[in-house]
């Protein structure tokens, strides 16, 4: 089973599935406030909050970074979830002082990690910290820094394309987004995709162990759904690691979020969950997936529409920060 992902010390990817809804004006904050599951007071010039959008039935929209630049905020989000995302923001919008736009016309997304990575940037971003989720932001755009005990990564919104900003890749070795997305999944980030969109609630995805809920917080679009869920103690689903050596198996299949997985029961598969988050990187299947809550590590899982592909449960540290009931029931 692969434990470490093996790449160039210095790298830069192109995002090109990333983009940002831009909410701005008078009453931004106040309107994020009752749409978001963190506290938008939280949010500085200097920092991002990982925060999840939801339906008043607690179901996801989007789950991303949200950063604040030039007197406004971006909220992150995956192109495919944009539309569905972006249209019910602005659902409510219409009761507030405030606008929404989508960025992806004036703003090009790239992640980049190395000693060299951290020179470039700071050519334009002088104050770059290594502190995880800090974040600078000026005319050019902003960077959020991604840090854990084995590797520091930048998440980069350049805003201007100039001599400066071509700058930032000198030196470095061009990735595919496959890597950022298997190191995303490695750290166990997932993503709301069109095929997920209102599906999950957000502890399905481990997100009160990213600090992406805050439950002392107000009220907000699906907050009672998402109390309810940590306190009645009724989810009995959460997000796992799996990986699988394609090399072997043929590296042309098509795996995506939305497909099923199986697991042995006896003699017989059932049912065992579903791929929220997927990356293929040097034939090697990386994934993010819905399991039960009793999943353990090393269990065997395969892919419903590939029998013949079977996937690994790895370890997820972010797993070890929760706390889960014994008496949960079924959701």
């Amino acid at each position: 089973m692969v434990q470490f992902i093996n790449h160039s010390n210095n790298y830069y990817c192109e995002l090109q599935s990333i983009t940002a809804i831009r909410v701005h004006g008078e009453q931004a904050d106040s309107y994020l406030q009752g749409q978001i599951s963190v506290n938008i007071d939280s949010l500085t010039e200097a920092n991002t909050l990982f925060a999840c959008h939801c339906d008043f039935k607690g179901k996801m929209w989007n789950a991303n970074y949200l950063v604040r630049h030039a007197q406004g905020v971006e909220f992150v989000t995956k192109q495919s979830a944009l539309p569905q995302c972006l249209a019910e923001l602005k659902k409510y919008a219409i009761f507030s002082k405030v606008e929404l736009d989508d960025v992806s016309d004036s703003t090009s997304f790239w992640g980049m990690s190395g000693a060299q990575a951290k020179v470039n940037l700071k050519s334009i971003f002088p104050s770059l910290s290594d502190v995880n989720r800090s974040v600078i932001s000026n005319q050019y755009g902003w960077v959020i820094t991604l840090s854990n005990n084995h590797q520091t990564r930048y998440l980069c919104a350049l805003k201007q394309q100039s001599s400066a900003t071509n700058h930032v890749f000198t030196g470095m070795l061009e990735e595919p987004e496959a890597l950022w997305d298997a190191l995303d999944i490695s750290d166990g980030i997932p993503c709301i995709l069109a095929t997920t969109n209102n599906e999950y609630v957000p502890q399905m995805l481990n997100m009160q162990a990213l600090d992406a809920i805050d439950f002392k917080k107000g009220c907000y679009m699906g907050q009672e759904v998402v109390a309810r869920t940590k306190y009645l103690g009724k989810n009995k689903r959460a997000t796992y690691l799996l990986m699988t050596d394609l090399d072997s198996n043929g590296s042309g299949i098509s795996v995506a979020a939305g497909d099923m997985l199986e697991k042995s029961v006896g003699e017989n598969w059932r049912r065992g969950g579903k791929l929220v988050h997927t990356s293929q990187y040097q034939g090697v299947l990386y994934a993010l997936a819905v399991l039960s809550k009793d999943t353990q590590v090393d269990e065997i899982l395969r892919l419903k529409d590939y029998p013949e592909i079977c996937l690994t449960v790895g370890t997820l540290p972010i797993l070890s920060m929760l706390k889960w009931k014994t008496d949960d029931k079924k959701r």
